[in-house]
């Protein structure tokens, strides 16, 4: 009896929700005939709720059949379209190993095609042909590179080097002065407080053939090799790992580490900021790829190992905020070494010592040696020298504080998008710097336009599975240090690591932006990616709990990969100056669409 009335009660609830999703304009219970986030949430629910009246009522042997005949067909579908194409018998047969690995191999290449044809859009301001480059400073060092210099060949202006605070924005304001905006000011010349390494790459293009980058092409090629280093070892992992789930997981683990917040952002803005943070992380995911691959062994290559510490120097050159990960990172590779060959000072263990030890001595020798040259002390890279709205060199001890904790919190977790009548409907508004959970933002506190991860970024909660996963096999003492999972767990741990440090790093600081996302999305997106195929992997053989699964999972994707892009054509004014009829167009495309 219990049994029909729960069965009642979940028929009638799911049959009111959708009705009233479905005719709440003619109710009168909406005054718009526009679904908007109540009706589309009552629809889903009300769905829901019928789901879960059809699994009690019929039973699971009803809903595995009814499931059953739908995978049937959409496989048998997808099976004969494929016996329709003009391929090779091998092809079509599937029977080898080797033909299907490159048929991933092809889908791979294919996202990545598409995803850098978005990236050429955003960079090309929706033109295809036009390069607009707001800004060329890493050019400008490169040149001074180039003449043996460290200070930039720009002439500063005789008034800035007279005002008794040529820091203070305001006393620059008022007298009229003429400066290199966020360029560093010291000893009467400019510098650049950003990582040289970009530079020193361009200085070398220029001795072999002279010519002008700016940081555009800079960020945007930064981009392309970050998503190059993110296809490859995705797709090294699925083939390893999760061979047996469906190609599509891979396909969408590729766009998600393409299109994740904020690359798409920084595209269309593509300033020095986003040259140096995209830089960064292009060498800090190659580092993490060589490093993967120096581990996926029994005896751990030292030569990958080399590659992957020189990388990781060079993030360090390019963003130095980064150098909190990456110091993480060594250490627990440290503990990794140690793990598999014990200290047994060895010729191989003194060598793995070696290739990770020494390019980091090198860097940091580098580095002291650069910023001593500019600065006179090897560890000044030139912050609180900069020209900036805010005085960093009055304030230069209170850029970190505890006190800036909740309202990064909010601005980086909560902060809402704005909603907007014409295309893309929605856009990214300014953090909080006055108030946060009823706490007060100390006044030196500043937020630029940012949107919170639980609308940019909620595939993030599949993070928490490989996480979950190695604490559990730690509970029951299933691990094996020289396992087949010992790799992708050993990378789950560094990356939950490195995610908390670059975490940390972003609570404490004064400057909230939507860029500073990507010193931790790249690194989230790809455990979340794992997390995903772990929990598709151990639901596979329920194919209800795996309709569910994935039914939960895509939409997150979407809309993770969706929104930021969305947000992303407001990132600056590009796309409206230099093609002003592309988002009108989209705008009557969309409308059209939902209209009819």
């Amino acid at each position: 009896m219990m049994r029909k009335i729960r069965c009642a009660i979940l028929f009638l609830s799911g049959c009111f929700l959708i009705f009233f999703a479905v005719f709440a304009f003619e109710l009168g219970l909406d005054p718009t005939p526009n679904w908007g986030r109540s009706r589309i949430l009552a629809f889903s629910l009300g769905t829901l709720l019928m789901v879960v009246f059809a699994d009690m009522r019929f039973g699971p042997a009803w809903t595995e059949k009814t499931l059953g005949r739908i995978d049937t067909w959409f496989v048998g579908f997808w099976t004969k379209l494929f016996d329709r194409l003009p391929l090779p018998k091998a092809l079509q047969q599937g029977n080898s190993q080797h033909v299907r690995n490159r048929l991933i191999y092809v889908s791979a290449f294919f996202s990545s095609f598409v995803i850098i044809g978005i990236y050429v859009w955003f960079a090309t301001a929706g033109t295809w042909i036009k390069w607009p480059a707001p800004s060329s400073y890493y050019d400008w060092l490169a040149n001074s590179f180039v003449q043996g210099k460290v200070s930039l060949d720009v002439k500063v202006d005789p008034k800035l080097l007279t005002l008794p605070d040529p820091f203070d924005f305001a006393s620059r304001t008022q007298n009229g002065v003429r400066y290199l905006w966020d360029a560093s000011l010291y000893d009467g010349k400019y510098y650049l407080y950003w990582g040289p390494i970009p530079a020193i790459i361009l200085a070398a293009i220029k001795i072999i053939h002279p010519m002008g980058i700016s940081d555009l092409i800079i960020a945007f090629v930064a981009a392309v090799g970050l998503l190059v280093f993110q296809t490859i070892l995705i797709t090294r992992i699925w083939l390893h790992f999760f061979q047996r789930l469906p190609v599509w997981t891979l396909i969408l683990g590729i766009f998600l580490a393409g299109l994740v917040v904020p690359i798409t952002w920084m595209i269309n803005r593509p300033k020095i900021y986003e040259a140096s943070v995209l830089s960064a992380q292009l060498f800090l995911m190659g580092g993490v790829y060589f490093a993967y691959i120096a581990f996926e062994k029994d005896e751990i290559s030292a030569g990958w190992l080399a590659l992957a510490s020189t990388f990781w120097v060079c993030a360090i050159a390019s963003r130095t905020i980064i150098v909190f990960a990456i110091i993480f990172f060594v250490f627990f590779i440290l503990a990794g070494v140690i793990r598999k060959h014990g200290i047994t000072w060895t010729f191989h263990f003194n060598a793995l010592i070696l290739a990770l030890g020494i390019p980091m001595m090198l860097g940091a020798i580098g580095l002291g040696w650069y910023n001593f040259a500019r600065f006179g002390s090897v560890f000044e890279f030139g912050l609180k020298y900069q020209l900036t709205s805010n005085n960093i060199y009055k304030n230069g001890n209170r850029l970190f504080s505890s006190q800036y904790i909740t309202a990064n919190i909010y601005n980086y977790l909560l902060n809402p998008p704005k909603e907007i009548r014409p295309f893309p409907y929605f856009r990214a508004t300014d953090g909080v710097d006055d108030e946060a959970f009823g706490l007060p933002i100390p006044e030196l506190y500043y937020a630029e336009k940012v949107t919170g991860a639980v609308y940019v970024l909620p595939f993030m909660a599949f993070a928490f599975f490989p996480i979950m996963k190695v604490i559990t096999k730690k509970i029951s003492r299933k691990q094996d240090a020289h396992g087949a999972g010992w790799n992708l767990d050993w990378l789950s741990l560094a990356l939950c690591g490195g995610i908390i440090v670059e975490v940390a790093s972003m609570l404490l600081f004064f400057y909230a932006t939507m860029r500073y996302f990507a010193d931790v999305t790249p690194m989230l997106i790809l455990l979340a990616i794992v997390g995903f195929w772990t929990g598709y992997r151990a639901v596979q053989s329920d194919r209800f709990v795996r309709f569910v699964y994935a039914g939960v999972g895509i939409p997150l994707a979407g809309l993770s990969v969706i929104v930021p892009t969305a947000l992303a054509l407001l990132s600056s004014q590009r796309i409206n100056e230099y093609s002003p009829q592309t988002l009108p167009a989209l705008d009557a495309l969309f409308r059209s669409i939902f209209s009819s």
